[in-house]
């Protein structure tokens, strides 16, 4: 199947440059209501051609389309990619809301297409490793995870950083995604959630000096209850200078697994037996896949093979409804229950395996 992207920012550049490695991809448009920037980008990565969003849309060459448009618009923009008969890979989140986000899988649903999102570093051959460990027992039965962000801020590091604190962003709905997905990898669906956040009293000004006020938390603090009956912490922070906490834990009965940044799929796994105390790093029992590449690549293999693919748009749903749900549990200082749940999506093979 051929794949167009759908913007031609910054994040063209990072998914056709990790296709440059060992990816199967076959990328052969990318559109932006910037054509300059669109035929830079194409001509960059060798693509066929750059055009309009309405010329990509229309294009019968283009089986798949990839999502990049800002974030705020992937619901409306992910229906004009469905409404054109196109299959649907959204960068995260699927859509600014859990409302918008329902009505782009009953599109797809209604069409016959598929959809899938980022992240899909849950598919590198950390994160499936892990899984492969938690699947055999390795651990015990899993009670309890946490995860620790905290990330250098924003002005320091983007160009346009005021959007990092604007609705549909914060660290929560910005990095969140990425450590909730491995989450429901892992445990299976969160049944409820409860948390609060603050923004730190500091001054935060972009390239231009002009000052940026915060409308949603910079520094978010939830708890989260799975359906299995495992608790999970989550702390993400765009205010704190740094942390020595690790990035993921998850805690077994006989163990704990220790996990790496899931911003990608590499790193390092080490586990901790109860009976032994020490930490041991465990060899990748599963080769996983490029990053940004993984998730499009089993998207396009379950449709040829007629299976669930594994970065789908419901996976997504869900992880948008825990974010979502914590910040109603921050604003009215309740336990709030999920309205969504899915399955946990199929382990890869191991390695040397069918």
């Amino acid at each position: 199947m051929r794949v167009g992207l759908l913007g031609s920012g910054s994040a063209g550049h990072l998914y056709l440059r990790h296709a440059r490695s060992g990816c199967s991809l076959r990328y052969v448009a990318c559109a932006d209501v910037d054509r300059a920037r669109a035929a830079e980008l194409a001509e960059e990565y060798g693509l066929d051609r750059a055009c309009t969003p309405e010329k990509l849309l229309a294009d019968p060459a283009v089986d798949v389309v990839v999502n990049l448009t800002p974030a705020a618009v992937h619901g409306p923009t992910g229906l004009e990619v469905l409404r054109a008969g196109k299959h649907l890979y959204g960068e995260k989140p699927l859509a600014a809301d859990v409302r918008q986000a329902g009505e782009l899988l009953r599109e797809a649903e209604a069409r016959g297409l598929r959809v899938g999102c980022a992240p899909d570093t849950f598919l590198g051959p950390a994160f499936q490793t892990a899984r492969h460990l938690v699947d055999a027992g390795r651990v015990g039965t899993v009670f309890g995870a946490s995860v620790a962000l905290a990330m250098n801020q924003p002005e320091r590091w983007h160009p346009r950083p005021a959007p990092f604190y604007g609705e549909g962003a914060g660290p929560l709905f910005d990095m969140g995604p990425y450590y909730l997905t491995v989450l429901v990898s892992l445990l299976g669906p969160v049944a409820r959630v409860a948390g609060f956040g603050t923004v730190a009293p500091r001054e935060r000004r972009g390239p231009d000096g002009a000052a940026i006020e915060p409308s949603v938390p910079s520094h978010e603090v939830g708890v989260l209850e799975f359906a299995s009956g495992a608790v999970a912490s989550l702390t993400l922070s765009f205010d704190a200078a740094g942390s020595a906490a690790p990035p993921i834990e998850v805690h077994g009965t006989t163990g704990t697994l220790l996990l790496p940044d899931p911003n990608g799929g590499g790193g390092a796994v080490h586990l901790c037996r109860h009976d032994r105390r020490e930490w041991v790093e465990q060899p990748h029992v599963a080769a996983g896949g490029e990053t940004r590449c993984a998730g499009i690549e089993d998207l396009i293999a379950a449709i040829e093979e007629g299976r669930p693919h594994r970065a789908s748009g419901t996976l997504a749903l869900h992880v948008l409804d825990v974010m979502e749900s914590l910040r109603t549990a921050m604003s009215s200082r309740s336990v709030v229950p999920l309205r969504t749940t899915c399955e946990r999506p199929a382990a890869l093979p191991t390695t040397g395996n069918s």
